[in-house]
Protein backbone atom coordinates (compact mmCIF):
# COMPACT_ATOMS: atom_id res chain seq x y z
CA UNK A 1 0.00 0.00 0.00
CA UNK A 2 1.15 3.54 -0.69
CA UNK A 3 1.11 6.18 1.98
CA UNK A 4 -0.73 9.36 1.03
CA UNK A 5 -0.03 12.63 2.80
CA UNK A 6 -3.04 14.92 2.46
CA UNK A 7 -3.75 18.44 3.69
CA UNK A 8 -7.29 19.72 3.69
CA UNK A 9 -9.20 22.74 5.02
CA UNK A 10 -12.71 22.80 6.42
CA UNK A 11 -14.43 25.89 7.83
CA UNK A 12 -11.08 27.52 8.55
CA UNK A 13 -9.54 24.44 10.23
CA UNK A 14 -6.57 22.66 8.72
CA UNK A 15 -5.86 18.97 9.18
CA UNK A 16 -2.82 17.08 7.93
CA UNK A 17 -3.12 13.31 8.03
CA UNK A 18 -1.05 10.41 6.78
CA UNK A 19 -3.39 7.91 5.17
CA UNK A 20 -2.95 4.52 3.63
CA UNK A 21 -4.58 3.49 0.41
CA UNK A 22 -6.72 0.30 0.19
CA UNK A 23 -10.06 -1.26 0.07
CA UNK A 24 -13.46 -1.49 -1.64
CA UNK A 25 -17.07 -2.79 -1.27
CA UNK A 26 -20.14 -1.45 0.47
CA UNK A 27 -22.13 -2.56 3.49
CA UNK A 28 -25.82 -3.21 3.08
CA UNK A 29 -28.13 -0.50 4.39
CA UNK A 30 -29.72 -1.63 7.68
CA UNK A 31 -33.45 -1.17 8.25
CA UNK A 32 -33.61 -1.04 12.06
CA UNK A 33 -31.98 0.72 14.98
CA UNK A 34 -31.38 -2.69 16.54
CA UNK A 35 -29.33 -3.76 13.51
CA UNK A 36 -27.22 -0.59 13.67
CA UNK A 37 -26.73 -0.95 17.42
CA UNK A 38 -25.45 -4.50 16.94
CA UNK A 39 -23.08 -3.29 14.24
CA UNK A 40 -21.83 -0.51 16.54
CA UNK A 41 -21.25 -3.03 19.34
CA UNK A 42 -19.17 -5.11 16.94
CA UNK A 43 -17.38 -1.96 15.80
CA UNK A 44 -15.87 -1.25 19.20
CA UNK A 45 -14.07 -4.61 18.96
CA UNK A 46 -12.48 -3.97 15.57
CA UNK A 47 -8.71 -4.22 15.70
CA UNK A 48 -7.72 -4.34 12.04
CA UNK A 49 -8.79 -2.88 8.70
CA UNK A 50 -11.00 -5.12 6.55
CA UNK A 51 -10.55 -5.28 2.76
CA UNK A 52 -14.27 -4.36 2.66
CA UNK A 53 -13.77 -0.97 4.35
CA UNK A 54 -15.74 1.80 2.65
CA UNK A 55 -14.52 4.37 1.79
CA UNK A 56 -10.80 3.76 1.50
CA UNK A 57 -8.78 5.53 4.17
CA UNK A 58 -7.23 7.61 1.40
CA UNK A 59 -10.70 8.80 0.35
CA UNK A 60 -12.09 9.81 3.74
CA UNK A 61 -11.01 13.41 3.30
CA UNK A 62 -13.23 13.67 0.23
CA UNK A 63 -16.13 11.57 1.59
CA UNK A 64 -17.86 14.76 2.66
CA UNK A 65 -21.65 14.89 3.16
CA UNK A 66 -23.09 16.34 -0.05
CA UNK A 67 -25.08 18.90 1.93
CA UNK A 68 -21.83 20.78 2.51
CA UNK A 69 -21.69 21.62 -1.19
CA UNK A 70 -24.72 23.84 -0.74
CA UNK A 71 -22.61 26.36 1.17
CA UNK A 72 -20.60 26.88 -2.00
CA UNK A 73 -23.76 27.51 -4.00
CA UNK A 74 -26.93 29.01 -2.57
CA UNK A 75 -26.78 27.71 1.01
CA UNK A 76 -29.74 25.47 0.35
CA UNK A 77 -30.34 22.22 -1.50
CA UNK A 78 -33.35 20.43 -2.85
CA UNK A 79 -34.03 16.71 -3.01
CA UNK A 80 -36.96 14.62 -4.13
CA UNK A 81 -39.65 15.74 -6.51
CA UNK A 82 -40.34 19.47 -6.76
CA UNK A 83 -43.94 18.52 -7.52
CA UNK A 84 -44.35 16.55 -4.30
CA UNK A 85 -47.35 17.81 -2.33
CA UNK A 86 -45.46 17.63 0.96
CA UNK A 87 -42.28 19.51 1.82
CA UNK A 88 -39.74 18.94 4.58
CA UNK A 89 -37.20 21.59 5.62
CA UNK A 90 -33.94 20.43 7.20
CA UNK A 91 -32.69 23.31 9.31
CA UNK A 92 -29.56 24.09 11.33
CA UNK A 93 -25.78 24.29 11.11
CA UNK A 94 -23.28 21.94 9.43
CA UNK A 95 -24.84 19.01 11.30
CA UNK A 96 -28.09 19.64 9.44
CA UNK A 97 -26.09 19.58 6.19
CA UNK A 98 -24.42 16.39 7.42
CA UNK A 99 -27.81 14.63 7.81
CA UNK A 100 -29.30 15.91 4.54
CA UNK A 101 -28.03 13.04 2.37
CA UNK A 102 -29.37 10.48 4.81
CA UNK A 103 -32.77 12.15 5.12
CA UNK A 104 -33.00 12.71 1.37
CA UNK A 105 -32.20 9.09 0.58
CA UNK A 106 -34.76 7.89 3.12
CA UNK A 107 -37.60 10.33 2.48
CA UNK A 108 -37.35 11.76 -1.04
CA UNK A 109 -39.73 9.20 -2.53
CA UNK A 110 -42.56 10.85 -0.59
CA UNK A 111 -41.38 14.40 0.05
CA UNK A 112 -39.65 17.39 -1.46
CA UNK A 113 -36.76 18.16 0.90
CA UNK A 114 -35.14 21.56 1.30
CA UNK A 115 -31.96 22.19 3.28
CA UNK A 116 -31.41 25.53 5.03
CA UNK A 117 -28.12 25.72 6.90
CA UNK A 118 -25.21 27.96 7.76
CA UNK A 119 -21.87 26.73 9.05
CA UNK A 120 -21.38 27.20 12.80
CA UNK A 121 -24.85 28.73 13.23
CA UNK A 122 -26.97 26.50 15.51
CA UNK A 123 -30.75 26.39 15.24
CA UNK A 124 -30.83 27.34 18.92
CA UNK A 125 -31.00 31.12 19.35
CA UNK A 126 -27.48 31.56 20.69
CA UNK A 127 -25.03 34.22 19.57
CA UNK A 128 -21.81 32.61 18.39
CA UNK A 129 -18.38 34.14 18.74
CA UNK A 130 -17.01 35.99 15.74
CA UNK A 131 -14.55 33.83 13.81
CA UNK A 132 -12.70 34.17 10.56
CA UNK A 133 -15.66 32.83 8.58
CA UNK A 134 -18.79 33.79 10.54
CA UNK A 135 -19.92 36.41 13.03
CA UNK A 136 -22.57 36.30 15.72
CA UNK A 137 -24.52 38.98 13.88
CA UNK A 138 -24.36 36.95 10.65
CA UNK A 139 -25.76 33.88 12.39
CA UNK A 140 -28.54 35.75 14.15
CA UNK A 141 -29.65 37.45 10.93
CA UNK A 142 -29.43 34.20 8.97
CA UNK A 143 -31.49 32.34 11.60
CA UNK A 144 -34.23 34.98 11.58
CA UNK A 145 -34.40 35.02 7.78
CA UNK A 146 -34.27 31.24 7.41
CA UNK A 147 -37.01 30.75 9.99
CA UNK A 148 -39.24 33.30 8.27
CA UNK A 149 -38.68 31.61 4.92
CA UNK A 150 -39.38 28.21 6.43
CA UNK A 151 -42.63 29.32 8.04
CA UNK A 152 -43.70 30.94 4.77
CA UNK A 153 -43.11 27.62 2.99
CA UNK A 154 -45.75 25.88 5.15
CA UNK A 155 -43.78 22.61 5.21
CA UNK A 156 -45.23 19.34 6.43
CA UNK A 157 -42.33 19.12 8.86
CA UNK A 158 -39.09 20.78 9.92
CA UNK A 159 -36.17 18.60 10.96
CA UNK A 160 -33.61 20.40 13.14
CA UNK A 161 -30.03 19.19 13.56
CA UNK A 162 -27.18 21.11 15.16
CA UNK A 163 -23.88 20.69 16.89
CA UNK A 164 -24.39 20.52 20.64
CA UNK A 165 -20.98 19.43 21.91
CA UNK A 166 -20.05 21.47 24.96
CA UNK A 167 -17.26 23.44 23.32
CA UNK A 168 -19.64 25.08 20.85
CA UNK A 169 -18.42 28.63 20.18
CA UNK A 170 -21.14 30.75 21.75
CA UNK A 171 -20.71 34.18 23.27
CA UNK A 172 -21.33 34.42 26.10
CA UNK A 173 -20.42 30.76 26.39
CA UNK A 174 -23.45 28.50 26.83
CA UNK A 175 -22.40 25.70 29.16
CA UNK A 176 -25.53 24.44 30.89
CA UNK A 177 -28.43 22.35 29.66
CA UNK A 178 -30.86 24.97 30.99
CA UNK A 179 -29.21 27.69 28.89
CA UNK A 180 -29.30 25.60 25.73
CA UNK A 181 -32.90 24.54 26.33
CA UNK A 182 -33.96 28.17 26.65
CA UNK A 183 -32.15 29.11 23.43
CA UNK A 184 -33.56 26.21 21.43
CA UNK A 185 -37.06 26.92 22.70
CA UNK A 186 -36.96 30.35 21.03
CA UNK A 187 -36.69 28.60 17.66
CA UNK A 188 -39.06 25.74 18.46
CA UNK A 189 -41.75 28.07 19.74
CA UNK A 190 -41.76 30.03 16.46
CA UNK A 191 -42.38 26.81 14.55
CA UNK A 192 -44.95 25.67 17.11
CA UNK A 193 -46.90 28.92 16.79
CA UNK A 194 -46.94 28.34 13.02
CA UNK A 195 -48.38 24.85 13.62
CA UNK A 196 -45.43 23.17 11.92
CA UNK A 197 -44.55 19.64 12.93
CA UNK A 198 -40.99 19.70 14.25
CA UNK A 199 -38.42 16.96 14.79
CA UNK A 200 -35.08 17.45 16.56
CA UNK A 201 -32.22 15.06 15.79
CA UNK A 202 -29.76 14.44 18.61
CA UNK A 203 -26.08 15.03 17.89
CA UNK A 204 -23.22 12.66 17.11
CA UNK A 205 -20.03 12.37 19.20
CA UNK A 206 -16.98 14.49 18.45
CA UNK A 207 -13.32 13.49 18.50
CA UNK A 208 -10.26 15.36 19.71
CA UNK A 209 -8.42 14.49 16.48
CA UNK A 210 -9.26 13.15 13.05
CA UNK A 211 -10.51 9.54 13.40
CA UNK A 212 -8.92 8.78 10.03
CA UNK A 213 -5.52 9.97 11.26
CA UNK A 214 -5.91 7.89 14.40
CA UNK A 215 -6.82 4.74 12.48
CA UNK A 216 -3.95 5.28 10.04
CA UNK A 217 -1.63 5.35 13.05
CA UNK A 218 -3.23 2.23 14.62
CA UNK A 219 -3.87 -0.12 11.71
CA UNK A 220 -3.48 -3.17 13.93
CA UNK A 221 -5.29 -1.67 16.93
CA UNK A 222 -8.21 0.29 15.50
CA UNK A 223 -10.10 0.00 18.81
CA UNK A 224 -7.49 2.33 20.30
CA UNK A 225 -9.35 5.04 18.36
CA UNK A 226 -12.69 4.43 20.09
CA UNK A 227 -13.79 7.56 21.94
CA UNK A 228 -15.30 7.17 25.40
CA UNK A 229 -18.64 8.74 26.25
CA UNK A 230 -17.92 11.28 28.93
CA UNK A 231 -14.62 12.18 27.29
CA UNK A 232 -14.06 14.46 24.31
CA UNK A 233 -16.87 12.66 22.46
CA UNK A 234 -19.31 13.60 25.20
CA UNK A 235 -22.81 12.57 24.21
CA UNK A 236 -23.95 14.35 27.36
CA UNK A 237 -23.56 17.44 25.13
CA UNK A 238 -26.99 19.09 25.24
CA UNK A 239 -29.12 16.07 24.40
CA UNK A 240 -31.08 16.46 27.63
CA UNK A 241 -31.71 20.13 26.82
CA UNK A 242 -32.90 19.32 23.31
CA UNK A 243 -35.16 16.56 24.57
CA UNK A 244 -36.68 18.86 27.20
CA UNK A 245 -37.15 21.77 24.79
CA UNK A 246 -38.84 19.49 22.26
CA UNK A 247 -41.18 18.13 24.93
CA UNK A 248 -42.23 21.66 25.91
CA UNK A 249 -43.70 22.28 22.46
CA UNK A 250 -44.80 18.72 21.69
CA UNK A 251 -42.00 18.29 19.13
CA UNK A 252 -40.30 14.95 18.57
CA UNK A 253 -36.74 14.39 19.79
CA UNK A 254 -34.76 11.55 18.21
CA UNK A 255 -31.70 10.42 20.15
CA UNK A 256 -29.05 9.24 17.70
CA UNK A 257 -26.43 8.03 20.18
CA UNK A 258 -27.07 4.32 19.53
CA UNK A 259 -26.42 4.92 15.84
CA UNK A 260 -22.84 5.89 16.73
CA UNK A 261 -22.03 4.47 20.17
CA UNK A 262 -22.57 1.71 22.69
CA UNK A 263 -23.37 2.77 26.25
CA UNK A 264 -19.69 3.57 26.74
CA UNK A 265 -17.73 3.75 23.48
CA UNK A 266 -17.98 5.27 20.00
CA UNK A 267 -15.99 3.44 17.29
CA UNK A 268 -14.63 4.98 14.07
CA UNK A 269 -15.68 1.96 11.94
CA UNK A 270 -19.13 0.32 11.92
CA UNK A 271 -20.06 -2.59 9.65
CA UNK A 272 -16.95 -1.91 7.55
CA UNK A 273 -18.08 1.68 6.99
CA UNK A 274 -15.84 4.53 8.12
CA UNK A 275 -18.20 6.63 10.24
CA UNK A 276 -16.51 10.05 10.22
CA UNK A 277 -15.49 12.53 7.54
CA UNK A 278 -13.62 14.56 10.17
CA UNK A 279 -13.62 14.90 13.95
CA UNK A 280 -17.05 16.60 14.01
CA UNK A 281 -19.09 15.15 11.13
CA UNK A 282 -20.06 11.75 9.80
CA UNK A 283 -19.01 10.65 6.34
CA UNK A 284 -21.24 10.67 3.28
CA UNK A 285 -21.01 6.87 3.18
CA UNK A 286 -22.21 6.47 6.76
CA UNK A 287 -24.93 9.05 6.18
CA UNK A 288 -26.34 6.88 3.39
CA UNK A 289 -25.82 3.77 5.53
CA UNK A 290 -28.22 5.28 8.11
CA UNK A 291 -30.80 6.48 5.58
CA UNK A 292 -33.49 3.83 6.09
CA UNK A 293 -33.15 3.86 9.87
CA UNK A 294 -33.28 7.64 10.26
CA UNK A 295 -36.26 7.88 7.90
CA UNK A 296 -38.08 5.29 10.00
CA UNK A 297 -37.21 7.11 13.22
CA UNK A 298 -38.71 10.37 11.97
CA UNK A 299 -42.10 8.71 11.53
CA UNK A 300 -42.64 10.65 8.30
Amino acid sequence: MNNVRRQRRFFGLTAVVVLLTPIVAAASVPISTVAVSKAVASGVKVTGISPALKPNLSDIGTDMPTGFDCSLKARFCNAGSNSAAKKIVVFGDSHAAMWFSSLSAGLSSKYHLLLRWKASCPAAAVTVRDTGYVTGADCNEWRRTALSQTIADHPSAVIIAERTSTDVNTAPVVRTAAQWKKALLVTLQELHRAHIRTIVLGDNPTFARSPAACVAAHLDAVNACNVAIGGRGDLGNFASAERAAAADVSAKFIPTDRLFCTATLCPPIVDNVFVYHDNLHMSQTYSIYLSKVIAKLTGL
